[in-house]
């Protein structure tokens, strides 16, 4: 097995499955070398905080590492005995070998290929040796790390908690810098959110809520069950590309105008088919179905919202959506300069970004809770 890294801290007693299907689970570093390699990332991370690091423990009354760790303890320890017995544990002068044993892993399957590589590797070492490890993209440690960042971001579209302020998080951290030499400066607000969720709990943390494992964990485990569900019906692929174009547009993407046309595309593979072109202008036919099967699955998702109103931003979406397809950009600055300036209504291009994620989720809500319904709404 292999790992990546999450956002999540907490000491886990066992495992959490991620994906029974896919082989994914949620863990804490168990071996010595898992644990250095956590540990050595955590250092590096933390020594490029420069002058906003956290102090690691004080005399003085402020926050520390230290203090919001015996925090956690005290608040937890009384619900959940192995957190006590964790903190058994714990020494000052290793407190980060500590911090390291408490974060969150997410593994996956690589095969073996990890242990081959390594023992290759001090072979050559021994004989005096450098190496220079390259890997296909068909390569288990490539292919199956790539399923699980892909998955992660279809459950994190699913579980997230941040309503209009969700943009495409993850809750792994970004693999091609989770290495001994890349440290993810920002890694360390993670450590401080989850300070928060344990002196403030859900109140604080509101829409944040998501972050902070053992809030989060009820909501996991409901949509885990739904992809399983839906992997096991022969939808790994289909939904795996997805959760690809969720990671690419987050992770890959700045321009919005480019997100604008990515995530669009999600809808249309999900309740859109290949119109009769002898019949039908292709894209007006395609407009039509776009606004009208995704407004129901929307509506029916949450009706906190008029049908129309939906259906109407659906319009404009798409309308978009064709101005950046086609090259339109004096269509697009025209649909800009006509937004709301007037203070405390402010509007945005990217608001519909914003919306788009929101009507992903609300639709691929209801395809896992009821696949023949929405295909056959694909299909009329």
């Amino acid at each position: 097995m292999n790992f990546l890294m999450t956002f999540y801290i907490y000491p886990l007693s066992e495992e959490i499955v991620l994906s029974h299907h896919l082989s994914f689970n949620l863990d804490n570093p168990r071996t010595d070398e898992e644990i250095s390699i956590v540990k050595d990332y955590l250092l590096k991370a933390y020594d490029s905080e420069g002058d906003e690091q956290i102090p690691i423990h004080s005399n003085e009354p402020i926050e520390t590492l230290e203090n919001i760790l015996l925090d956690f303890q005290e608040e937890f320890s009384g619900s959940d005995e192995y957190i006590a017995r964790f903190f058994h544990s714990y020494e000052r002068d290793k407190i980060f070998e500590f911090i390291a044993k408490m974060w969150v892993i997410a593994r996956f399957d690589d095969e073996g290929e990890i242990q081959l590589i390594n023992e290759g590797l001090r072979q050559r070492e021994a004989q005096g040796l450098s190496s220079v490890v390259w890997l296909d993209n068909d390569h288990p440690i490539v292919h199956n790390s790539e399923r699980l960042v892909s998955y992660s971001y279809l459950l994190s579209l699913l579980t997230h908690s941040e309503g209009s302020d969700y943009f495409g998080r993850s809750f792994i951290l970004d693999p091609h810098q989770i290495t001994r030499f890349q440290p993810v400066k920002s890694l360390w607000i993670d450590f401080f959110m989850f300070a928060t969720g344990v002196k403030g709990g859900r109140d604080v943390l509101a829409e944040l809520e998501w972050i902070f494992l053992p809030f989060a964990l009820d909501n996991l485990r409901e949509n885990i069950g739904l992809l399983d569900k839906a992997f096991r019906d022969g939808l790994t692929e289909k939904l795996l590309y997805i959760g690809g174009i969720l990671k690419i547009v987050s992770h890959d993407v700045r321009d919005v105008k480019v997100a604008l046309v990515m995530l669009t595309s999600i809808i249309e593979l999900l309740v859109t088919h290949s119109p009769n072109t002898n019949r039908f202008n292709v894209e007006d036919s395609i407009s039509k179905q776009f606004q009208l099967k995704a407004s129901i699955l929307i509506y029916l998702n949450d009706k906190s919202k008029g049908i129309n109103d939906i259906k109407r931003r659906l319009k404009t979406i798409y309308e978009q959506r064709s101005n950046v397809a086609h090259g339109n950009l004096g269509e697009i600055h025209r649909y800009v300069s006509k937004l709301s300036k007037k203070e405390g209504e402010e509007e945005y291009f990217e608001d519909l970004k914003s919306d788009l994620y929101k009507y992903i989720r609300a639709i691929l809500e209801e395809y896992l809770k009821d696949r023949p319904f929405v295909d056959f709404l694909k299909d009329s």
